[in-house]
């Protein structure tokens, strides 16, 4: 797992820059992506494809996106990844900031599903639940 969270990392850092393909060169075919839907972005997508146009949504929503992870949990194939998110509203031009917890679910290097949470028990309980299934 030291490769995996070496990867968020710089997959973090690389759409920080502009450079979000890189997200989609770890991205599994049958990507799986949830969050609440209270959340920017909330829902469920499945699909590479679909990521790809969520990126790009968030591109033209934001300005100067910056994630910036704290902490990283290793559990199975899954990485609890801590993390600050902000940017610039294109609209007006308005900063947002919010703590997030993104879970990873990642096998052979490939990333099959992430969820996104705004409370980390939260996350850490899907995680126990998708290790008992």
């Amino acid at each position: 797992m030291p490769d995996d969270i070496q990867n968020l990392k710089a997959a973090y850092a690389a759409f920080g820059r502009g450079e979000e393909q890189l997200f989609l060169e770890f991205v599994h075919p049958d990507f799986r992506y949830r969050a609440r839907e209270e959340l920017p972005g909330g829902g469920e997508y499945e699909g590479r494809a679909v990521f790809d146009h969520r990126l790009t949504e968030l591109r033209e929503l934001f300005a100067d996106i910056q994630f910036e992870p704290t902490d990283f949990i290793v559990s199975g194939e899954y990485v609890v990844a801590s993390l600050s998110w902000c940017a610039r509203g294109r609209g007006g031009g308005v900063r947002v900031a919010q703590d997030l917890v993104h879970v990873w679910r990642i096998r052979d290097g490939k990333w099959l599903e992430l969820q996104v949470f705004s409370d980390k028990a939260e996350a850490l309980e899907a995680v126990v639940v998708g290790l008992a299934k």
